[in-house]
């Protein structure tokens, strides 16, 4: 039974929210269904996260977020609060963050959902800017996100939002490196371009380049920038090992679109995009293929089970019809072979 005390707790929230112009949504009980039946009702599995109680989610641009509390055997709907679009979907481990837009009739409203609770409860907070496209958890409370306006920041849980830096740019990722060395990419239609912030200097743009998708500050001091393929804008992966200096095209994508990245707490490097998933065990130098045919999206890490999760999709063509068959792989062997 739901305790009475409950109803008041979140009967208090649910008030002091709407007075400050955020509200509150629950996700109800809703059918558990297998891997293989997600299979069917995902289309790009493009966000995957993993917070601190192992839980996995899924977030899908068109299909909304779905949970697993096995490690990916089962999953759940999740109701975030109807959001029209997803734009970044991330956790701190304690808290859950997902971005995204409420489409209106002749405009859009954006918005950032929080949940404390595992996704059994979101709050929704207005923006000052329109949409966030990267969040990234910093130190603390404090996240960074990457926005169509800049680069904004909050330190006290996305209540409040200050605008930092590169007030005009439409920034898709910032990371930075162990001696505090800042980066950032944006991207646009037709072209991106690479920023850094050096400690006690502001942001320089230190190259402009064909569009960007994902950018990693690596342990080993190397960073690497992933490239989509768009129009005629190759796509690729892009690397720099003298801080942003000099860069260089990893070969071995040969043009082919690079979406996400991820280094395990071994140093191991994982990639995924447009020619599947990618593994490489010295700083990048050189890769291997691991998954081939399939179009990888997404890459998480759950470091209690030393398990990867990888959101993937490929389209199959039989009797003529063609449709997109997206799934949820893992690996428990650090990226060497999925299931």
């Amino acid at each position: 039974m739901f305790p009475l005390s409950s109803f008041v707790k979140f009967g208090i929230i649910g008030l002091i929210f709407g007075l400050f112009g955020c509200s509150m949504s629950t996700s109800p009980n809703t059918a558990e269904i297998s891997r293989d039946s997600l299979s069917t009702i995902l289309v790009e599995p493009k966000w995957l996260v993993v917070d601190a109680a192992s839980r996995v989610f899924v977030g899908d641009y068109y299909k909304g977020v779905y949970r697993s509390i096995d490690h990916g055997q089962h999953w759940v709907a999740l109701d975030v609060g109807n959001p029209s679009g997803i734009q970044e979907f991330t956790s701190t481990g304690s808290a859950l963050y997902l971005s995204g837009y409420v489409q209106m009739d002749t405009s859009a409203n954006f918005y950032l959902w929080r949940s404390d609770t595992g996704g059994n409860f979101w709050h929704r907070f207005a923006l000052p800017m329109e949409g966030i496209l990267s969040l990234t958890p910093w130190a603390g409370d404090t996240l960074y996100a990457g926005t169509v306006r800049g680069l904004w920041w909050s330190n006290d849980q996305s209540m409040t939002w200050t605008q930092a830096a590169l007030y005009s740019v439409v920034v898709v990722d910032v990371c930075r490196n162990a001696t505090d060395t800042r980066y950032a990419i944006s991207s646009g239609t037709m072209s991106g371009a690479i920023y850094r912030k050096l400690v006690g200097e502001g942001w320089k743009q230190i190259r402009v380049t064909s569009p960007l998708s994902d950018l990693l500050c690596t342990t080993s001091g190397k960073i690497l920038i992933g490239r989509p393929r768009h129009d005629e804008a190759p796509g690729g992966l892009l690397s720099s090992e003298d801080n942003g200096e000099t860069w260089s095209e990893v070969p071995v994508f040969n043009g082919a679109a690079v979406e996400t990245l991820l280094e395990l707490p071994s140093g191991v490097l994982l990639a995924g995009g447009e020619t599947g998933l990618w593994r490489s065990t010295d700083a990048g130098t050189s890769w291997q293929q691991t998954l081939a045919d399939w179009r990888a999206n997404s890459l998480a890490y759950d470091a209690s089970i030393n398990r990867i999760y990888a959101g993937v999709w490929r389209v199959i063509h039989q009797q003529g019809v063609s449709r997109i068959h997206a799934t949820i792989r893992w690996s428990d062997d650090a990226g060497r072979s999925w299931q």
